[in-house]
C-alpha cells in the first residue's frame, strides 16, 4: 500500500513538472497547438485518436523500441502496454495537458488572483 501511494506521488510530481514546462513554453513562445495537442495518430491503424485512447506499446516486430498505439490495436494484436519511463512520461504529459485545457491549475499566490466570474 505504501509503495502504491509513493508511485502515485511521484507520479502526481511528474505531472506537475511536465505541466510547468508546458507553461513556461506557452508564457515565453506563446499559444502554440501542440503543446495541448490531445489528438494523435496510431502506430499501427494511423487512425487519429484521443491521447486518453492511446498506450505506449513495445514494438512485437522490434523495428521501433515503443511507439503509441490505440487500445483497438492493442486488444486485437493483443499487444503488452510498456511500463517504460517513456511510457509513464506519456501518460503524465496527457494527464498534465487535460489539467491545461480544463483550467485545473495550481494557484500561484506571485501572481494575481484568477477572476471569479463576479468582478
Amino acid at each position: 500500500m505504501m509503495r502504491d501511494h509513493t508511485k502515485r506521488k511521484n507520479f502526481d510530481r511528474l505531472v506537475d513538472q511536465i505541466e510547468q514546462e508546458i507553461l513556461n513554453a506557452i508564457r515565453e513562445c506563446g499559444p502554440q497547438p501542440y503543446y495541448t495537442e490531445m489528438y494523435l495518430h496510431c502506430s499501427i491503424c494511423y487512425k487519429k485518436k484521443k491521447r486518453t485512447e492511446l498506450r505506449i506499446t513495445k514494438d512485437p516486430e522490434q523495428i521501433y523500441d515503443e511507439f503509441a498505439v490505440c487500445l483497438h490495436c492493442i486488444d486485437k494484436l493483443n499487444l503488452t502496454v510498456s511500463k517504460s519511463e517513456r511510457a509513464l512520461d506519456f501518460k503524465a504529459r496527457t494527464y498534465a495537458i487535460m489539467r491545461i485545457i480544463s483550467g485545473v491549475l495550481p494557484f500561484d499566490e506571485s501572481e494575481e488572483k484568477p477572476l471569479t466570474g463576479s468582478e
